[in-house]
């Protein structure tokens, strides 16, 4: 495998879920919640900004990259997972509608 080298690149780690989390759980809320089941909304959520972060601090190759493909790697696979599940909760969610749909014509 060739890896393209790309000497002093600093890795850069982009965090949004805990903005949107953050958001999520500030104390102002548009709208009044009717069931605890519901998802709340905040004024904030319309504020929600990625942050990045560049990492500076730890070199793991002589040519001053810090770009972990061990670690990349493992990330890559986490967010293949959970992609994968919530689409096929979506595609379950579809058949279910579509299910109701036909069944409820005859």
């Amino acid at each position: 495998m060739y890896y393209l080298i790309t000497p002093n690149y600093k890795k850069l780690t982009v965090s949004f879920e805990d903005e949107l989390r953050a958001a999520i759980n500030a104390k102002e809320h548009k709208l009044n919640r009717t069931n605890r089941k519901h998802l709340p909304l905040s004024k904030e959520i319309n504020r929600v900004q990625p942050k990045v972060k560049v990492e500076r601090n730890h070199f793991h190759r002589f040519d001053k990259n810090n770009v972990n493909i061990d670690v990349e790697s493992a990330d890559l696979a986490k967010n293949t997972i959970m992609y994968n599940a919530l689409i096929n909760q979506t595609i379950n969610e579809f058949e279910k509608i579509k299910n109701v749909i036909n069944e409820g014509s005859k």
